[in-house]
């Protein structure tokens, strides 16, 4: 992802192989990167998680001071 600023949360595919789902950005624009061809398969906090660097990522793109969740 450009800028070298970028975020993960784990996941798996539909055959339990260990999968991320990452959250970037680039020319004020938010990214999100799955598994190719693939359906990401979370659990509740994982999908909490994504949700939650999601609106980590607008915020920054829309130059927000905002620090990471935790």
């Amino acid at each position: 992802m450009a800028e070298g600023t970028d975020w993960s949360v784990g996941c798996e595919d539909v055959v339990g192989r260990s999968r991320l789902v990452v959250v970037g950005m680039a020319d004020r624009r938010v990214l999100l990167r799955t598994p190719p061809g693939e359906i990401a398969i979370m659990t509740w906090t994982a999908t909490e998680e994504l949700r939650r660097l999601l609106a980590f990522a607008v915020a920054k793109v829309l130059n927000d001071e905002t620090t990471r969740p935790d």
